[in-house]
């Protein structure tokens, strides 16, 4: 699932990302589509030996641009 940050920030696919209701309604209808109009309140990326530091730190900048 993409969460689509809006304006300037990319799409991200967190591992694991938690929206509450007061973000997503619980009535409101999850979309099919790869992006979701929601920034989520709080994101896990498990970190893999091939990952850098350079692309963990620009992934953390950009969760908190987004206000996650």
């Amino acid at each position: 699932m993409l969460f689509d940050f809006g304006p300037g920030l990319s799409q991200r696919r967190p591992d694991v990302a938690y929206v509450s209701y007061d973000r997503w309604p619980r009535q409101r209808r999850v979309p099919r589509t790869q992006a979701w109009a929601v920034v989520p309140e709080l994101v896990v990326e498990v970190i893999s030996p091939s990952n850098t530091f350079e692309e963990v730190v620009n992934k953390v900048r950009e969760y908190f641009r987004a206000s996650v």
